[in-house]
């Protein structure tokens, strides 16, 4: 599935040019007593993923049935790199039940 990754600030402007089109997956597990968590990776070399940061908020969409639905949503609390070929950063956080 195709999916692509929205960053909005704290008013819920989004920022950059367009969307993160280069994350790789979207992962996001509700929890029914607490916050639940998400995650997704992305080459550090991609130009937007300055955008990326701490106490920013993130949206993935992707297409389900034809229709452009949203996968999860989450405010950004850690963003760590993996050294390789190429660096991936790995974006991890709670959901906006936080």
């Amino acid at each position: 599935m195709r999916i692509w990754i929205d960053v909005e600030n704290a008013t819920g402007t989004r920022q950059g040019d367009g969307p993160i089109l280069s994350a790789t997956n979207w992962r996001s597990e509700a929890r029914l007593d607490q916050a639940g968590t998400f995650s997704f990776s992305m080459p550090a070399s991609d130009s937007r993923a300055a955008l990326v940061l701490a106490k920013s908020v993130v949206r993935c969409y992707g297409i389900v049935g034809g229709v452009i639905t949203e996968l999860g949503a989450g405010i950004v609390d850690r963003i760590e790199a993996t050294v390789g070929n190429p660096t991936m950063l790995t974006v991890s956080g709670s959901d906006m039940l936080r």
